[in-house]
């Protein structure tokens, strides 16, 4: 009896660790990110910084107050193109025949340096909506003072059917999961 008891548990154990293998394939597209930059505003054209300012940030000591800015950008970029119209020469190379890069701006009240971003989430709707989630981890005390803009890059896996980004942008953890 100890013997098929013993049997069995072996079995649920091994069924139970199959089963996540086995489940979570879906129809939808879905993209796994390949790097995430945090501040990368030195590889961003200066006329595209300029026409896509974040109301309520500081630039060189002023504040962006103007009615008619938005609060925040999104971008998806699939192809060289568009990519060498927004970024310098410098900026990360990309092989757009299998990947996309989506770009976020906004503003935070935090030290951009201080942080370490990571996607946590990428799905794509049905109405073409590609949704990400960022959560922030802090990687040393970060000063809160006047709100700047920060720029999230991710180069993820290609989404043909991704029209528009949806981007959260979740707290400041303390505590990040990954060995320091």
């Amino acid at each position: 009896m100890k013997k098929i008891f013993m049997k069995l548990v072996i079995l649920c154990v091994i069924i139970a660790t199959a089963i996540p293998f086995t489940v979570g394939c879906s129809e939808t597209e879905n993209a796994a990110y390949y790097l995430c930059y945090d501040s990368a505003s030195e590889w961003i054209k200066d006329d595209f910084l300029n026409e896509h300012k974040v109301k309520g940030a500081y630039y060189n000591g002023e504040e962006a107050a103007d009615e008619a800015l938005k609060s925040k950008y999104s971008f998806i970029i699939k192809d060289q193109s568009r990519y060498n119209s927004i970024f310098k020469k410098d900026a990360p190379k990309v092989d757009f025949d299998e990947k996309m890069v989506l770009l976020h701006i906004e503003s935070t009240a935090y030290a951009p340096e201080a942080f370490k971003s990571v996607p946590s989430r990428f799905e794509l709707k049905s109405d073409g909506r590609f949704l990400v989630d960022i959560q922030l981890y802090e990687m040393k005390k970060a000063e809160i003072g006047d709100l700047q803009p920060v720029f999230h890059i991710i180069i993820a896996d290609k989404v043909e059917a991704a029209k528009a980004l949806d981007v959260a942008v979740f707290g400041v953890y303390r505590e990040p999961w990954w060995p320091q």
